[in-house]
Formats: structure tokens, sequence, C-alpha cells
């Protein structure tokens, strides 16, 4: 399963098109919190060091023009020390910001019951087991600890021409651990080995010290388990075309890399 595929799941509409003779994005309709954060974060001062596209119009409260970034970035990119430096200034941002326009992240029993029901039998029965650990070790993942984007994945990076790395997408713009923008920024669903990379990578490039390399994994383990319960929720949800080749991967990899990482999630 792509990241690429998930980004489909948008709601928004997102084109390629011409303004002021230059090449820009326009996105309709654009939710609260990415017209909040655009309007009125970037505006701060303490935003300079954020790494968006600039806002060229917002004609309405629900149509946005920003700038076109051209270049793609590959996936084996994502731990590279540019990323992680991208991360820590947004992680750290002197910025205020208002509780009422963020996304609010959530993670219901009631969320984990129907993305269960998705699973094979098998699976269910290793899901169940193993997931009540992952689950009750959310709050940690959600405190409000500063602000993230939401939505880190690959396919929401860019370059500029000038080779500036830039995320876009803020749809999911929110408070929350660091961990909730270093989990979706690893490919796959990945070893403890490879999450310790991410985190260790990032960790040097914190300004502030708030967190242990033990501490940061753990809270990644807990979101990465949280996304495929929300990805499989979205692809039934929305009737996406692909769930059924998107749940034989879940059926073959999710019960057991929950199973095999239970013990970093407890520790």
């Amino acid at each position: 399963m792509s990241n690429n595929d998930l980004k489909m799941m948008g709601l928004a509409k997102v084109e390629i098109a011409e303004f002021n003779g230059m090449t820009a994005i326009r996105k309709e309709p654009v939710n609260l919190t990415e017209g909040y954060f655009y309007r009125e974060v970037l505006t701060q001062s303490g935003a300079c060091a954020i790494s968006a596209p600039e806002l060229l119009a917002s004609p309405s409260d629900y149509e946005l023009w920003i700038e076109y970034i051209p270049n793609a970035v590959d996936k084996d990119e994502t731990s590279s020390s540019d990323f992680m430096k991208c991360l820590s200034n947004l992680h750290e941002a002197e910025i205020q910001l208002d509780d009422s326009q963020l996304f609010q992240f959530n993670w219901s029993a009631e969320d984990t019951e129907r993305a269960i029901a998705r699973f094979t039998a098998n699976q269910q029965y290793i899901i169940t087991r193993a997931i009540p650990s992952y689950f009750e070790r959310q709050q940690a993942l959600f405190a409000p600890m500063g602000p993230v984007s939401g939505d880190t994945n690959v396919f929401n990076w860019g370059r500029r021409s000038n080779g500036e790395l830039v995320l876009f997408d803020w749809e999911r713009f929110g408070k929350a651990s660091p961990a909730m923008d270093l989990a979706p920024m690893i490919p796959g669903l990945p070893p403890v080995e490879v999450i310790d990379h991410y985190c260790d990578r990032y960790l040097r490039e914190r300004k502030t010290p708030t967190f242990n390399l033990a501490e940061l994994r753990q809270q990644v383990l807990v979101a990465i388990a949280w996304l495929v319960i929300e990805v499989v929720n979205i692809l039934h949800d929305r009737e996406n075309a692909q769930a059924t080749k998107y749940m034989d991967w879940f059926n073959q990899q999710f019960g057991c890399w929950l199973s095999k990482h239970l013990a970093y999630v407890e520790s």
C-alpha cells in the first residue's frame, strides 16, 4: 500500500492552474483547519521557519491558491537531516494557536472495533489480543505538546527549484507529540530498527531535549497502530475502489507487526 494511494483519499479538489502568469495550486474546498493555518498561523513571526508553501490568494473561506512545489521527493530521503530539521522547526515553533481551529486527533474504542471487523477471523484474533496495549497508551501521543502537521507522508513533501524542502497539505494541523509526524514518514510497517533510526535522527535536530529514544519510539509505535485503524476505516467508509487490495496487505502484515512490537510498547 503506497502513501500516494492514501493521499488520493482526500475530499478536496486539488489542481494545477495558472495564477497571475505563474503555475500555482488551487485547492477547494479547504477545511477550517487548513484555511486557518495558511491565513493566520503562517503570518506570525514565529512561523518563519515552518517549511510550507506560500499563500498566493484566498478568494473565499473555502478556496486557496498556494505556491506550486515542482519537485517530488523519494521515500528513502525522509530520514535525512533536512527532513528532520523541518519537523523540529515546526514542532518547536513559537506560535500562538487557537485550539478551536485545530484538527482534533481521536482514537475511540468504536473506531478500533469497526476496523478490526474488516480483517479475516484469524487476524481479528491476533489484533484483538495485541491492540489494547497500543490503545491504552494513546494519551502521550495525543497530548498537546506542540504543533504538528498530522500528515507527513512522503507525497506531502516536495522541493522548490532551489532545493528547499517544503511540506504541504495542512488539513490535520494540530497539537500532539512529534511522533504524530514521524510515524507517517516511515515507509510501510517498519521494524523497530528503522523506527529507532528515524527517532534518533529527529532527536539530533531537536533544540529542546524533551524525549529520550525509548519514549519517542513507543509513541511512534502507537501512532502507526492508530494510523492503520484510521486508514482501514477510511477505505471502507469512503468505499475506496482499492479497499480489497489494501486489506489483503494489511491482513498479511498488521497482526504480526503489532505482536512483534508489543514488548517495546509495554516497556
